[in-house]
């Protein structure tokens, strides 16, 4: 990778850090990883670009199946059905994500608690802290 590409790299890294509801930030790095073959980042990219409602949907879900077909075109051919095959592993990650999800908004909640009472939580205190609250549920990604 050269020079420019890492700049505009740390770049796109740093706004989709600052912005994490920035569709078409997602679908930038999302293209970006897929040309330097990175395709279950790229397509993680592009999933997440679709949650935040992304305008473009159709070509988002074109990409994406892009990007199975490929997976689809390298895999083994000793699998016996490969497109289901696939098909399973991404509904897998897309359920991954949407546990995330929940999971982080309870996680940012005991950070705030803890922040309100004038701490400086490191990760495992917040991770104490939610332990310590009912419900916190035992999924952690």
């Amino acid at each position: 990778m050269s020079a420019s590409q890492v700049a505009r790299f740390d770049k796109l890294k740093k706004l989709l850090s600052n912005d994490q509801t920035f569709a078409d930030g997602f679908v930038a790095m999302g293209d970006f990883l897929a040309l330097r073959g990175e395709l279950n980042l790229a397509f993680l990219c592009l999933t997440r670009a679709l949650e935040l409602g992304h305008a473009n949907d159709s070509e988002i879900r074109r990409r994406r199946r892009a990007i199975l077909e490929e997976w689809e075109n390298a895999s083994d051919k000793r699998i016996r059905s490969r497109k289901s095959f696939w098909r399973t592993k991404i509904a897998k990650s897309e359920k991954v994500l949407k546990l995330a999800r929940p999971w982080l908004g309870r996680f940012q909640a005991a950070e705030a608690t803890l922040v309100k009472k004038g701490q400086f939580p490191s990760s495992a205190e917040t991770l104490a802290e939610m332990a310590s609250k009912k419900g916190s549920g035992k999924y952690r990604p």
